[in-house]
C-alpha cells in the first residue's frame, strides 16, 4: 500500500511546510493543536464537519501531498460534504461515497488475498490518526487489523449474509412446496368425492399428472437449492477458517518484533502481542499502557518491507497522547520513532505540548510563537 507524504498545508492564508519524516507541531494547551489535527482529518474527508468552536478566515482548506509517486492536491471548502482531488486527474466527490472510497483505493493500492476491498484504503488511512478517542484494541477494529494483513474480511462477512438470506428464501420455498402438496391432496379429494362420476377417468388422470408434474418439478428445484445452500455453507466455513488461520499466523509472525520494540524502549514489563489483541485482557491495562502499546502496534503496522503487513498504515499523526510520560521515556520514544520513520520511509507528525527532549530541527510550527487561528 502506498505511502502518504504531506508536503504543504494551506489554512487561514498560512502555509505550513512538512518534512518527509518526523514533524513536531508545538503548542501549550488551547493553542490550537487539536484544532489543526481535526482540520487535517477534515481535508482528507475523515471528518464530516468542522467543530463549531473553530473560526476560520479562509473559505477552503488545502493539502499538497504525495501518495506513492503521484503528486496530489486535496482541497475542501468549509461546511462542504465534497472533496476535490487535483493532479494527474481532477475529480470532485462526496465524502464517504462509493466514488470517494474508489479514488482512495486507486491512489493507495491496497492488496488482498481475495478480490478487492474498495473501502479499505480510507479505513487504513484513518488508523494512522491517533488521539485520545483512538482505540485500536477493540472488537470493532479487529476487521481493520485483518485488512492491514491483506485479508478481505468483507468477503467472509458478505458470504455469511448471503447464506442467511438464501436460507430464508428456502424456508419460503419449503412452505410453498407444502402448500402445493396440500393443494394437490385437496384437489384429488374433491375429484374423488364430488366429481368422481362426472369426470372421465382419462381427464382425471391428465389433471392429476399435471399436478404431480408441477409438484415434482418444484421439489426437484427445492432439493437442488438445498444442495447449493450446503455447498455455500461449506465454502463459507473454509473461507472463514482460512482467513482466521492467516490472521493468527501473521499476528504470531510479528510477536518477536513487537517484543524487541518494547525492549528497545526499556519496558520493565513486556506484553505479548496476542494478549494485546485479546480484548478482555486489554481492559485490565492502564490508560498509559494502552496508549503506548497502541503506538507500538501502529508503528509495527507501518512496515512497508514486512510480508505480514500487506497494507501498511501510510502515515502517523498523533495529537498530544504522550503528555503523561516522563521526559526520559519520552526522549526514548521520539528517538525510536525517528529510527522507524527513516527505516520505513514513514511520515510522522506529532502535536506536542513542550519542545523539551525533541530535536528542534523537526519542529515545523511553534503555535506559542506564531498562531494559526
Amino acid at each position: 500500500m502506498n505511502r502518504l507524504i504531506i508536503k504543504k498545508l494551506y489554512i487561514n492564508n498560512k502555509k505550513i511546510i512538512f518534512n518527509d519524516h518526523v514533524n513536531y507541531i508545538v503548542g501549550r494547551n488551547a493553542s490550537g493543536k487539536t484544532t489543526l489535527f481535526k482540520l487535517i482529518r477534515y481535508i482528507f474527508g475523515l471528518e464530516y464537519s468542522i467543530p463549531e468552536y473553530i473560526n476560520l478566515n479562509s473559505t477552503y482548506l488545502k493539502i499538497n501531498c504525495f501518495i506513492g509517486d503521484r503528486e496530489i492536491i486535496i482541497k475542501r471548502e468549509l461546511n462542504s460534504n465534497y472533496i476535490e482531488f487535483k493532479g494527474d486527474f481532477n475529480k470532485k466527490v462526496k465524502i464517504k461515497s462509493k466514488e470517494f472510497n474508489e479514488i482512495y483505493y486507486s491512489l493507495f493500492k491496497p492488496t488482498f488475498n481475495i478480490e478487492k476491498d474498495k473501502k479499505s484504503a480510507v479505513q487504513i488511512l484513518n488508523a494512522g490518526f491517533i488521539d485520545d478517542d483512538f482505540l485500536l484494541f477493540s472488537k470493532k477494529n479487529n476487521d481493520l487489523i485483518k485488512k492491514i494483513f491483506g485479508i478481505n474480511i468483507d468477503i467472509v462477512k458478505r458470504s455469511k449474509t448471503e447464506i442467511i438470506e438464501y436460507s430464508e428464501k428456502l424456508k419460503y420455498n419449503k412452505a410453498s412446496s407444502d402448500l402445493i402438496k396440500n393443494y394437490k391432496k385437496r384437489v384429488n379429494k374433491v375429484l374423488i368425492n364430488k366429481y368422481n362420476d362426472k369426470i372421465e377417468e382419462r381427464d382425471k388422470e391428465i389433471f392429476e399428472n399435471i399436478l404431480n408434474e408441477e409438484y415434482i418439478n418444484f421439489q426437484e428445484s427445492y432439493i437442488k437449492q438445498e444442495e447449493f445452500l450446503e455447498q455455500a455453507k461449506s465454502a463459507h466455513k473454509k473461507l472463514r477458517t482460512k482467513s482466521n488461520d492467516l490472521y493468527n499466523d501473521r499476528l504470531n509472525n510479528l510477536k518477536s518484533e513487537f517484543f524487541s520494540y518494547q525492549t528497545k524502549l526499556g519496558f520493565t514489563k513486556t506484553f505479548d502481542i496476542n494478549d494485546v489483541f485479546y480484548f478482555g485482557k486489554v481492559n485490565n491495562y492502564s490508560y498509559g499502557q494502552i496508549m503506548l502499546l497502541q503506538l507500538l502496534v501502529v508503528l509495527l503496522f507501518t512496515q512497508n518491507n514486512n510480508t505480514n503487513v500487506v497494507n501498511p498504515i501510510p502515515i502517523i499523526m498523533s495529537d498530544a497522547i504522550f503528555n503523561f510520560l516522563d521526559e526520559k521515556l519520552l526522549y526514548k520514544i521520539h528517538n525510536f520513532i525517528l529510527e522507524i520513520s527513516k527505516k520505513n520511509n514513514l511520515q510522522y507528525i506529532e502535536f506536542i505540548n513542550s519542545k523539551e527532549k525533541i530535536n528542534s530541527n523537526n519542529i515545523i510550527l511553534d503555535l506559542n510563537k506564531e498562531g494559526v487561528f
